[in-house]
């Protein structure tokens, strides 16, 4: 097997950040100042990242229908999380994102429009 390379290491290192919920440009400053590397080159690895989430994603054979079911049981772990830690802001924030992908929020016109627009 052969080494892995530097950069092979950064974009795993900016990967994994992305995992943790880091925003890119956080990842990115953290890169430059860690490393010692460039701005531009720290956004390449963070990109480099991005493209190794997707891959990963592509290659597990999951449906959006699939990553949807995960995301809304991950909103709904989350409400539960901040009922039971007394944050009510999580919980609207979570319950807000549920019910966009829900569409539960959208009027009926607005919702037809969109659907209009998907068709498209």
């Amino acid at each position: 097997m052969a080494p892995r390379s530097v950069s092979e290491d950064r974009i795993d290192y900016a990967a994994k950040r992305l995992l943790e919920c880091k925003s890119a440009p956080a990842i990115v400053a953290e890169l430059a100042d860690h490393y010692g590397v460039s701005v531009r080159q720290a956004r390449r690895y963070v990109a480099g990242g991005y493209e190794r989430m997707v891959r990963d994603i592509e290659d597990s054979g999951c449906d959006r229908q699939q990553l949807a079911a995960q995301l809304v049981h991950g909103l709904q772990s989350a409400m539960a999380m901040g009922l039971a830690s007394g944050h009510p802001s999580a919980v609207v924030g979570a319950a807000r994102v549920l019910a966009d992908i829900a569409r539960l929020n959208a009027s009926p016109s607005h919702a037809s429009s969109a659907n209009a627009r998907s068709v498209r």
